[in-house]
């Protein structure tokens, strides 16, 4: 399990419906991680933390303005495959977009899935058959970001 999640499980930060929720989606997260009560202000800052700093956790938020041109350019519907927790296949409509460099651009505001992209059990379906391929999977993601606001992922595919 991932420092920060440990972090936010022993400061108490969230309930037992968000860790059911988060058990459904997250293959890396232990099953059977338990919800802590809620822990002191001061307390549960420290304990987050500290999880930064044993982790050497920063946050970059990349802007790319070539990336919008070139996902407007190219953009095509696709699906994108994922597994909950169960094994089950959950189906998401989207559409992507490629980089001139081969890298898929797509639009994403919520809560980052980059862990989940990269499994191998998770790809884009291409509706489009690009150079015969119809499915991709992620070796690594980025998210990218326009000001403040989370915008885009950016998959760089398996070779």
């Amino acid at each position: 399990m991932n420092p920060m999640t440990e972090a936010v499980l022993k400061a108490g930060l969230i309930t037992s419906n968000m860790l059911r929720e988060m058990k459904r989606f997250s293959p890396t997260l232990d099953r059977e991680a338990e919800v802590e009560e809620p822990k002191e202000l001061e307390l549960a800052a420290k304990i987050i933390a500290d999880a930064l700093e044993s982790a050497d956790y920063t946050i970059v938020r990349e802007t790319d303005l070539g990336v919008l041109q070139q996902y407007m350019d190219t953009a095509t519907k696709g699906t994108l495959v994922m597994e909950d927790d169960l094994g089950e296949k959950v189906r998401i409509e989207v559409t992507y977009g490629k980089t001139k460099t081969g890298e898929y651009v797509l639009p994403w505001r919520s809560e980052s899935i980059g862990h989940s992209m990269v499994l191998s059990t998770t790809y884009l379906e291409l509706a489009d058959g690009y150079a015969g391929e119809t499915e991709v999977r992620f070796a690594d993601v980025r998210e990218l970001y326009f000001g403040t606001q989370k915008a885009f992922m950016l998959c760089i595919p398996r070779v």
